[in-house]
């Protein structure tokens, strides 16, 4: 299945990817599935690896609706999976994220 830049970016409009932080060790594309599929239909879940093939620590999650990836957020923020809590937010692209902290880091 391939995806059209266009429709990941209306992916990031609409809200409905996750960037999910502090994901234990052991946790891997299928188990972080898991872990979200309460919420709504997940689309898709990616936990990211290093070139070892050893979790990163953080991944990203995919809903169908916004409503799914709100309550999932919700939900899911600073929740304790094993010895971590989790750290859920509406995932951003790389350009937003630098004006975001670049904002932040000129206010202080």
């Amino acid at each position: 299945m391939t995806t059209s830049p266009l429709s990941k970016l209306s992916r990031y409009e609409q809200g409905t990817n996750l960037y999910v932080k502090n994901i234990d060790d052991i946790v891997n594309d299928e188990k972080l599935k898991e872990m979200f599929a309460e919420f709504g239909d997940v689309t898709s879940s990616k936990v990211m690896m290093n070139p070892e093939g050893l979790n990163k620590g953080f991944g990203f999650v995919s809903y169908s609706k916004p409503e799914e990836a709100l309550r999932a957020m919700n939900e899911m923020n600073g929740k304790m999976i094993r010895r971590k809590p989790l750290y859920t937010a509406f995932s951003q692209r790389k350009e937003e994220m630098r004006t975001h902290l670049q904002t932040m880091l000129s206010h202080m």
